[in-house]
């Protein structure tokens, strides 16, 4: 911890989904690493080595050759080494959830199984199966999502009713504020574009 490089993230407990990606995949991004003496540091890509050391030895267990972790030399003062490792965290550019279900389906069209998806994107089948729930939503619903308007668990709710039902749907629950939380699920799984209204008038009283 005396380290000027030191991040608390070095404490985080071995992360199973990233594991899992690493014996799989190994590890697609380098490690960027800096000398120091005779010692070597990290200075960006502390999770992946250590989610590695524990695929290794997992790998070792079942009698199969280890990962190797390809690294990238950079130099650098002590400022410039401890700003590359926080700005590859920060900047970095996720996917939507849209994006995510599409891409998510796009691998079951090539003849993925949904074991092989949920590694692939570091989640369980579970989480597969109500991401592409996104999919089957009318496209005003799912520029709601986008939009941050609706909450993903409304929508997939939504995503159960016919294309029509879920606008007519959407339009009124977005009106009586009931897009997100318990409101929104309730209306969009339970409630009847009738019931929606009642909410509105509700909400107007």
């Amino acid at each position: 911890k005396k380290n000027p490089l030191y991040d608390p993230r070095v404490e985080r407990p071995i992360d199973e989904a990233m594991v899992q990606s690493i014996m799989q995949f190994g590890i697609i991004q380098p490690l960027v690493i800096y000398p120091d003496g005779d010692d070597v540091y990290v200075q960006a890509g502390r999770q992946r080595r250590l989610n590695a050391i524990e695929a290794n030895r997992r790998l070792k267990v079942a009698g199969k050759p280890a990962i190797l972790v390809p690294c990238v030399w950079r130099k650098g003062d002590e400022i410039t080494r401890f700003a590359v490792g926080q700005a590859e965290n920060s900047i970095r550019s996720g996917d939507s959830l849209l994006e995510r279900a599409r891409n998510m389906q796009h691998m079951l069209d090539m003849g993925a199984s949904e074991k092989d998806v949920a590694v692939t994107f570091g989640c369980n089948p579970a989480t597969v199966k109500y991401t592409l729930q996104l999919l089957d939503c009318d496209a005003k619903v799912q520029k709601a999502v986008e939009a941050g308007q609706v909450a993903a668990t409304v929508a997939t709710k939504l995503s159960k009713l016919p294309r029509e039902e879920q606008k007519k749907r959407l339009d009124k629950m977005i009106e009586a504020g009931a897009t997100k939380g318990v409101r929104g699920k309730t209306a969009a799984e339970k409630g009847t574009t009738a019931h929606v209204a009642k909410m509105l008038s509700r909400k107007k009283v």
